[in-house]
């Protein structure tokens, strides 16, 4: 529930925008508190491939060491809760160095100014988080790239699951 509550927040649907036909054309997937290399191995094998290319990654964030992260190119262990707190650090940094795509939140976001006043500042979410600013940075420089994000049951069960759902959306927008 709380990924469509997310999904109707931001796109008036309750499905993801993309589709299973996008992932061999990402450069960045990035899995976040999910672990799909058993909850979905066909899925997984997709996203591998496409991370195994040339100029393609694949980066977990999940407190956990899982068999995904195991098989990722890098792993962001958060303070557990640390989801929404790590997402609204990404976009302050984001915010911060001048890397949003500006154009593309005029046109088709609305209320992006709203999310962009309410956050904290990027040193002070990761703290929260219990990451590092190399990490944040590591995240902002990947979100740069032709990306996917994945999450799955450790955002859409947390406490903060439509929260922390529609913060990844709004990196994704931004």
């Amino acid at each position: 529930a709380s990924a469509v509550a997310a999904y109707y927040d931001a796109f008036g649907s309750d499905a993801p925008p993309p589709t299973y036909d996008d992932i061999p054309d990402a450069e960045t997937h990035l899995v976040w508190g999910a672990n799909p290399a058993v909850a979905h191995p066909v899925m997984f094998r997709w996203i591998r491939e496409s991370a195994d290319e040339e100029g393609s990654e694949l980066l977990v964030v999940d407190p956990v060491g899982s068999e995904t992260a195991e098989n990722a190119d890098g792993h962001i262990a958060t303070a557990p809760g640390g989801d929404l707190a790590l997402a609204n650090a990404v976009l302050a940094r984001l915010i911060e160095t001048d890397r949003l795509d500006d154009a593309f939140i005029a046109a088709h976001t609305e209320g992006f100014d709203g999310v962009r006043d309410s956050l904290p500042p990027a040193d002070t979410s990761a703290e929260r988080a219990g990451v590092s600013m190399a990490q944040v940075d590591r995240l902002a420089t990947a979100l740069q790239q032709n990306t996917l994000i994945y999450w799955g049951m450790g955002i859409n069960q947390s406490v903060r699951g439509t929260a922390s759902a529609g913060a990844l959306i709004d990196l994704c927008l931004a």
